[in-house]
């Protein structure tokens, strides 16, 4: 049961009530100081537990009634039943999510099966234990599943089509009447099995389609109130005029992911991140960085390093794929072409690789080495090139950061070591990189959390289109679907 709570008829929360207590969300920025401070003192008061989200101020407890939180706002306060159909029941979805997970875990060896020649072993058991981190963690997104939502579209990535499925149509599908989804051609054969395997088509308040963008457009063009696209911007606005109708567009775009080398005590760990980042998935994730800037100071070991461990993983690079395979090929025949034309363009700073096999689609782990004073490197790859840029000083870093093409698909900037702080004032006055997405000493993957917002504050890069504006920000499926439908 849900209640409205209104103060001089304005309303300033809802009260939820189930099974466990009272969950109480209230609009706490839209309050002014003197309420604010009533409401805390109260708060810890009691020793309630709390937190502050984008849904306003959430306060959970079992032993208050409604009567006692509504005296938190003194007189001419009013608690109702709050008019709200088709309500949510998250237990029952936590329980979907628990077992879906469970047959996931279980299921491990039959989905690799099912992936394997489009993903290599690691990367698939990566997956699967992403999805499973996010299922059984439904309860952090709690707040988003209380009222059913209108139907939506994806319009899902080439890779990761495991985990993308869970976030981009699975969960959604806990809130929205309907989901409809749609895979690239290039893996829809692949996604087939894998939906064959698990049943996915036979998901609740799922409808899986298999052909052509424009017949997908054609059938969901009347039916949906939102989309999530998964791809460059450039093909998100494509779409979006297709649909010729405002809709709401939830985007998670291509971005930069620059890995910053300046203390030589982190080359080590800064290694291993990068090779991580770089041969995940054959460097096709948007995770994986488009450029290792170097601190010359910390050149010479860094290569070494590097090199050393990427001749370790040479024979794990395989044309058919098993479960030691680290590089397998490429899953896009464009991406092989692409890599050909860079490491052409910088034949002359080949430092280590440089070696295509175009009859297998196969590019092998290739480094490249030119100083950032030469030209900065913000072509994404897609690909397992390590593209390393030194640099002398942090100024030639706040150039590298305040040119347009950065800042207009900045995602999150991995620091082994550390940045001055009037470098980093800059990054956030010049809103090019907010405090989440500046990592020091950790990188990406273990960053990214499907039950948190990701992604970056450039337009390229992540955020939400409506009416002809876009409001670049990182993006969380499950909270935009609440917050805007």
């Amino acid at each position: 049961m849900d209640f409205i709570v209104r103060k001089k008829k304005q309303p300033i929360g809802t009260i939820l009530q189930d099974k466990n207590g009272l969950t109480f969300i209230l609009k706490f920025d839209e309050m002014d100081t003197k309420a604010k401070d009533n409401i805390l003192h109260n708060i810890n008061n009691l020793s309630l537990e709390y937190e502050k989200n984008d849904l306003g101020l959430i306060v959970k407890t079992e032993k208050l009634s409604k009567k006692e939180i509504g005296s938190w706002f003194g007189q001419r306060t009013n608690i109702s039943k709050k008019d709200v159909e088709n309500n949510l029941d998250f237990d029952k979805i936590l329980t979907d999510a628990l077992n879906f997970s469970f047959q996931l875990n279980q299921r491990r060896e039959d989905i690799y099966k099912a992936l394997s020649s489009y993903a290599t072993y690691n990367t698939i058991c990566d997956e699967i234990d992403r999805s499973i981190d996010l299922l059984t963690n439904l309860t952090i997104n709690k707040e988003y599943f209380l009222k059913e939502k209108a139907p939506i579209a994806s319009f899902m990535p080439l890779n990761q089509l495991l985990y993308s499925f869970v976030c981009f149509a699975l969960v959604p599908s806990y809130i929205c009447k309907k989901v409809y989804v749609r895979y690239p051609n290039d893996s829809q054969d692949v996604f087939k099995e894998l939906d064959k395997l698990l049943n996915l088509s036979s998901m609740p308040n799922i409808e899986i389609f298999y052909g052509g963008r424009e017949d997908f457009l054609n059938i969901t063009r009347n039916e949906i109130k939102a989309f999530i696209f998964t791809g460059t911007y450039e093909n998100m606005k494509k779409v979006k005029r297709s649909y010729n109708k405002e809709l709401y567009c939830f985007f998670g775009g291509a971005g930069q992911n620059p890995v910053i080398i300046n203390l030589r005590s982190n080359i080590k760990e800064a290694v291993e991140a990068c090779i991580e980042l770089g041969t995940y998935n054959q460097g096709q994730d948007c995770a994986a960085p488009n450029a290792l800037l170097v601190k010359r100071d910390c050149l010479t070991d860094f290569q070494e390093i590097l090199i050393n461990k990427l001749k370790e993983i040479h024979e794990n690079c395989n044309s058919n794929p098993e479960k030691s395979t680290i590089i397998m090929p490429n899953t896009k025949d464009g991406y092989a072409l692409n890599a050909a034309k860079l490491i052409y363009n910088n034949r002359k700073n080949i430092y280590y690789g440089g070696l295509i096999d175009a009859s297998k689609n196969m590019i092998y782990p290739t480094v490249i080495v030119k100083d950032l004073s030469e030209g900065a490197n913000y072509e994404e790859l897609f690909c397992p090139i390590f593209f390393i840029q030194p640099y002398d000083s942090e100024n030639e870093l706040i150039n590298y950061f305040k040119n347009t093409k950065y800042k207009e698909s900045a995602m999150f900037l991995t620091v082994y070591g550390k940045l001055k702080e009037e470098t980093i004032a800059i990054l956030y006055d010049e809103k090019i990189h907010m405090p989440d997405s500046i990592l020091v000493n950790d990188h990406l993957h273990n960053f990214e959390h499907g039950y948190k917002p990701y992604g970056g504050i450039g337009k390229h890069a992540s955020g939400i289109y409506y009416k002809g504006i876009f409001t670049p920000q990182p993006i969380l499926p499950q909270r935009e679907i609440v917050r805007y439908l």
